[in-house]
């Protein structure tokens, strides 16, 4: 489909538009009287249609008057000067018609001067002409053909009326002697006789026809010398270690004290070279290291213990397996050197969550100097990271190498790209905004700023470009093709393969 181009328009019956709706040489069309419009910035004028009028104009200076189209102002367009030349004058009348006045006067021999020229005879005038004249008719006249013009008579008597005569055709010359008589064949007020009052004037002369009057004091002159001078007016200015341990029916209550068990015995008892006889039950207060040796009877009921157990004295061989729970180990009661080196196996005599290795994925975790003991473990990323489900950033994330995203990306705030490039490779980009900003940071009108492709010409697989734009250096916006050299922040307009693009579009000029 080709370009479609639509005048500005109206519908309406006798709406004509006016220089604030068309700009200079911007055209309009009313689509009921069928009539074409133009602007030439001074006025508008129609300039088609069925009905083409034409006014009139008087000029600014000189004589004459001017033919021009309808709805112009100026004299100086689109018109047609007329002027009047040897004989004839061209003016124009108040109610806009142009007169054309003959200057013709006097007799016909003198203006016309048939006699010297040629006569005009039958083939001119016709067997049966009338010659019509206007001005005097002399003797002179008789020089036409005697069978093409006959005059017959003079004019008749009172024949020349005011519609006959034109202004100021009545010279003092044509008026005869005594023709017009006072008060007769002329209005308004004349002296007819002039006579003094009183005996202070004395008038002579009165009375005749070409009278030359005289007028002189008489000898008795009345005296009126009243009255004074007024000269009136004047100028006016005016914002703790373990909890508590038995070991073979002795127990530790956590402190310094070891507790022996109560003796109860029903008969003798011998005690190896001691005769005593333990007749009640008795509690023993053992405080320290107890060996064999150090216990003696003293045969009323007592037991001494000389010393206490030596330091070191109960070893694994001293201790039943599983004999040690965690009831008999007091908070804090296990220092560093109360423990074998490892005599504690992580899994068997541990109880609890630990961790034996650490393992990294991957491209998602690097992990290094897991698996030994004491051992010290590092964990970072790898240079190149893949996150294979949704990624939330609570702070800022900077990243100073190259990123690269396999799925979606949403940004819920705002989006900033400050590198030289920014590349796209989607089959569809999906802007919400109404508008899109070009030039964001043009500090004044030297970036020419618009839109362009790349492409390749068929045949010569030349790269060239196409696009459009608005021209800084006269702020009009221009479509082109043919671009031999990528645009920067300017196009080369003088580009060897420049030129205007051709647009199929809808234009519409829209009403007036």
């Amino acid at each position: 489909m080709a370009s479609v181009i639509k005048l500005k328009r109206s519908s309406t019956s006798g709406s004509v538009p006016t220089t604030g709706d068309l700009q200079t040489g911007e055209v309009a069309v009313n689509l009921f009287d069928r009539k074409l419009y133009v602007s030439n910035g001074a006025g508008v004028t129609a300039i088609g249609g069925e009905d083409f009028r034409l006014t009139s104009q008087s000029p600014s200076a000189g004589a004459g008057a001017y033919l021009k189209l309808l709805g112009d102002t100026s004299s100086t367009s689109n018109t047609v000067l007329l002027r009047g030349g040897t004989g004839i004058s061209v003016a124009r009348d108040g109610n806009g018609s142009i007169a054309f006045t003959s200057t013709l006067g006097g007799d016909i021999d003198s203006k016309m001067d048939v006699a010297n020229t040629q006569s005009l005879v039958n083939a001119r005038l016709g067997a049966t002409a009338t010659v019509t004249l206007t001005g005097d008719v002399t003797a002179s006249a008789t020089a036409f053909s005697s069978n093409a013009v006959s005059i017959s008579t003079s004019l008749a008597a009172d024949s020349v009326d005011t519609a006959e005569l034109v202004d100021d055709a009545v010279t003092n010359a044509k008026i005869a002697d005594n023709a017009v008589t006072l008060g007769t064949q002329t209005t308004g007020n004349y002296v007819a006789t002039a006579a003094a009052g009183n005996n202070s004037i004395v008038i002579t002369g009165s009375g005749s026809e070409s009278a030359s009057l005289t007028v002189s004091l008489g000898d008795n002159i009345g005296a009126n010398t009243s009255g004074k001078a007024a000269t009136a007016g004047n100028a006016d200015t005016a914002t703790a270690l373990e909890t508590a341990r038995t070991i073979g029916g002795v127990s530790f209550d956590g402190t310094a004290n070891i507790n022996l068990p109560g003796v109860n015995t029903t008969g003798n008892q011998d005690t190896s070279g001691s005769a005593a006889t333990l007749t009640t039950a008795r509690d023993f207060a053992v405080s320290g290291d107890v060996t064999a040796s150090a216990v003696s009877f003293d045969g009323s009921g007592n037991v001494t213990l000389a010393t206490s157990l030596a330091s070191g004295v109960v070893d694994t061989a001293e201790l039943a397996d599983g004999a040690v729970t965690s009831a008999k180990i007091a908070a804090g009661g296990i220092t560093a050197n109360a423990i074998g080196d490892n005599s504690v196996a992580l899994g068997t005599k541990t109880s609890g969550n630990y961790v034996a290795t650490v393992s990294g994925t991957a491209n998602e975790i690097e992990v290094s100097g897991s698996g030994s003991e004491t051992a010290a473990v590092t964990i970072g990323l790898p240079d190149d990271v893949t996150v294979a489900a949704q990624l939330n950033v609570g702070e800022n994330l900077v990243v100073t190498g190259n990123t690269s995203i396999g799925g979606e990306l949403t940004v819920d705030g705002d989006l900033t790209v400050t590198g030289a490039t920014t590349y796209l490779s989607s089959s569809t980009i999906t802007i919400d905004d109404g508008m899109f900003k070009l030039s964001a940071n043009n500090a004044g009108d030297v970036t020419d700023t618009g839109v362009y492709a790349k492409y390749v010409v068929s045949g010569n697989s030349a790269v060239q470009y196409a696009g459009y734009f608005r021209d800084a250096t006269d702020g009009e916006f221009k479509f082109y093709t043919g671009l031999d050299a990528e645009p920067t922040s300017t196009v080369n307009v003088s580009d060897t393969g420049y030129s205007l693009a051709t647009i199929n579009a809808v234009i519409d000029g829209g009403s007036y």
